[in-house]
This record gives C-alpha cells, sequence and structure tokens, in this order.
C-alpha cells in the first residue's frame, strides 16, 4: 500500500498549494500580494480593512491648528508670534535649537498652508503606509529640521518657516523608494512618478527675484530625502533592523553636527541680538561696539548695517548713518528700511526734497503693492523741518 501524500496548504490562506510544494509556503495569489509595491502588510483573506495613516493625519492637523491660533493671535494684537516660532538666526544661534524644528509648524499666508498640507497628505500616506509609523515621522521631522539647518547657513539674517523642507524630503523619499530601488512599477505608477519628479524639479528651482522661496531649505529637505529614502529601501538596511537604528542615530548626529558647524561659521550672528537689546535700552554706544565687530566680520551684513545707521541717526551722526543705509541699498535697492533711515539722515542735513523724490519713486513702482512701504510712505509725507520730523519720528 501506497504512503499517504501530505496536502501542502498555503501559509497565509490555507488554500491548497499547487504542484509538487512542501507545507508553510505561499500560494501564488498571496506571493503576489507580498511582492506588490502598492502594499505592505501580509493579505489576509476575507479582511478588507480600510488604511490608517495616524501619523500624516496628525502632521496636517498640527499645520493647521498652528495656523488659525497664528492668525487669532495677530488679530488680537500679538503680532510677534511669528518671530517667536520662526528660525531666525540671532535667535535659533543663541541655543534656541528648538526654532529648527517649531518653525516648520508655521504658515503666515494660508496659499502657503494649503500647498504644503495639499502635499504632505498626498505624499505621506503612501510613505506612512510603505515604512510605517515610526519611520515615516523620523524621515519627515529629520528633512525638516535639515531645510532649517541649511537655511540657517546660508542666509542666518532671514526669517524662514514653513513645512515646505519637510514636503520636499517626503518628495525626494518616495522618489529614491520607487526609482533607484528598481521597483516594479505598472504604467499608471510609472506617470505618477515621472509628475512628482517634474513637480520636485519645478518647484526646487531657485526663482529669479524671489525673496520670500527659501529654495536652500527646499533643497537640502529634498536632499536628505532622496539619501534616507534610497537607504531605507535598500536591501543592506532592510536586512537587520539594528542597521535602521544606526541610520537613524547617524542622521540625527549629522544634523547635530551640522548646528554646532552653523553656530561657529556664523557666530558673529549671536552679536545682533546683544546689540539690538542695547540699542532699544538706550546704550547706543555699547551697540554701536558690538556692531562694530559683527561688521569687521561681515562688512555686507545687512541687519548689522541697518542697526548701524538707526544707532548713528539716535547719535545724531547723519554722515555715518547715510553711510550704512547706502550699504544696504547697494545689496537690496529696495529695502524699505533703508529707505527710511537714509530719507531721515537726508531731512536732517537739509536734503528733504531728496528724501521725498526717493521715497516717490519708490511708491510708484510698488504702486500695486500695499504691504512693506510704511517707513517710504511716512517718508513722502515727512515735514521738512528737524522739530516737527523729530515730532513725527517718536510716533512711529
Amino acid at each position: 500500500m501506497a504512503d499517504a501524500t501530505e496536502i501542502a496548504t498555503c501559509s497565509c490562506c490555507g488554500d491548497v498549494l499547487p504542484g509538487p510544494a512542501t507545507a508553510g509556503e505561499l500560494c501564488p495569489a498571496c506571493q503576489r500580494a507580498m511582492e506588490s509595491p502598492e502594499s505592505s502588510a501580509s493579505p489576509e483573506p476575507g479582511l478588507a480593512e480600510r488604511p490608517s495613516y495616524p501619523v500624516t493625519h496628525t502632521l496636517v492637523a498640527i499645520n493647521v491648528l498652528v495656523f488659525i491660533v497664528v492668525r487669532v493671535l495677530i488679530a488680537t494684537g500679538h503680532s510677534g508670534v511669528i518671530d517667536a516660532l520662526a528660525n531666525f538666526g540671532p535667535d535659533t544661534l543663541r541655543w534656541q535649537w528648538w526654532r529648527l524644528l517649531t518653525s516648520c509648524f508655521v504658515h503666515r499666508e494660508t496659499a502657503h498652508l494649503l500647498g504644503n498640507v495639499l502635499f504632505l497628505w498626498i505624499l505621506g500616506r503612501r510613505l506612512e503606509q510603505l515604512w510605517g509609523k515610526r519611520v515615516f515621522l523620523l524621515v519627515y521631522l529629520a528633512c525638516g529640521i535639515a531645510g532649517s539647518v541649511a537655511s540657517l547657513a546660508v542666509h542666518p539674517e532671514l526669517m524662514s518657516y514653513g513645512a515646505s523642507a519637510g514636503v520636499f524630503g517626503l518628495a525626494g523619499a518616495l522618489i529614491s523608494a520607487y526609482g533607484l530601488k528598481g521597483l516594479k512599477l505598472s504604467t499608471r505608477a510609472r506617470w505618477k512618478l515621472a509628475l512628482l519628479v517634474a513637480w520636485t524639479a519645478y518647484d526646487v528651482y531657485p526663482e529669479a527675484g524671489s525673496v520670500k522661496t527659501d529654495n536652500i531649505a527646499h533643497a537640502a529637505g529634498l536632499l536628505l530625502g532622496l539619501l534616507l529614502g534610497g537607504l531605507l529601501s535598500s536591501a543592506f538596511i532592510a536586512a537587520h533592523a539594528r542597521r535602521g537604528r544606526w541610520l537613524a542615530a547617524g542622521t540625527a548626529l549629522a544634523l547635530v553636527m551640522g548646528c554646532a558647524f552653523v553656530r561657529y561659521h556664523s557666530r558673529y550672528v549671536v552679536l545682533f541680538a546683544s546689540a539690538s537689546q542695547k540699542l532699544y535700552a538706550g546704550k547706543t554706544d555699547e551697540a554701536l561696539r558690538d556692531l562694530d565687530v559683527v561688521l569687521q566680520q561681515k562688512p555686507q551684513s545687512e541687519m548689522a548695517n541697518l542697526m548701524s545707521a538707526e544707532a548713528y541717526l539716535k547719535k545724531h551722526d547723519y554722515s555715518k548713518a547715510e553711510a550704512a543705509a547706502r550699504r544696504v541699498l547697494a545689496s537690496d535697492g529696495d529695502d524699505d528700511r533703508a529707505i527710511f533711515l537714509l530719507g531721515t539722515a537726508e531731512i536732517m542735513t537739509g536734503r528733504c526734497q531728496e528724501a521725498r523724490r526717493m521715497a516717490w519713486n519708490k511708491l510708484m513702482q510698488h504702486r500695486l503693492r500695499s504691504d512693506g512701504l510704511s517707513g517710504t510712505l511716512f517718508l513722502s509725507q515727512a515735514p521738512c523741518t528737524d522739530g516737527d520730523l523729530e515730532k513725527e519720528l517718536r510716533k512711529q
């Protein structure tokens, strides 16, 4: 009598395996489901769970909630709320490192917020499904902080905020995960990947004359996302969980070293806070000594020159105030604060018509705009006698 042959069944769904097979193997259907890039979870027969994206939803909610709170506070007279959360060299480098993270959740304009949360929603859900909650959150935060650090390194005197660096990091990670790994994609998925690459390349490309777009932060977030996406999708990292932990530790160490380098490289910026406090406390000479140290290291620093012009105006040294304001206008002829300080110095030295002419030229160039022109508008209507001007300046 022949021995009874054991029937081999699929270890996932329990179906009988076709042909010669051993118990514990997967059937062809389950193998295709496991290998498909459209799902990272093991299939369960008869169970069609709706995927959840708790981290993506939470990140979107935080961005929206912070935006609402900021708008309410601004409307109630607390206009400095963004300054308290944004990434700004004189504050961040003075050991307020938490700004590197909080700035990633701050938005001033509605369009800026909607654009970021839309792509966070689209890209985040896909990556959270692909990598899981913890890895996805770490990648997003790392890319956002990397953008903040890069922004400090390149232009520490400018204030930056927004979720764009983190969103670009997600785009880079998704491009690497599906492109560099060579996953088998459907035609539709290839088109989606091509559109993502095109959108990323277009948006990260520097815009001529753009002063509001922090392309350095975008590029840094994108590059780190590309790197992390490629590494996390590699067989080397996927083979051992310990390697993934080493990757997370290495990323954190790199960000810390980046912060240390930026603080050393841009240490002159730390003096701004000290000079500002002394200037507004009436210690003008002490403030100017700090600003002289800054200008020796960075002669074209716009912040230092603007603050110096203001300090020299307080000392009634109008020639030095004018020289400092002109240094700013030599690099940025559209700076409203520099025009205001230069015009004030001109009026105080009897050149009222020159100041008014400069102000009117600026107003005519920006007649369709209503923001950032308060100082220039004041100059255009300023009285031409020293005593009257000083009275008006006290109201500013």
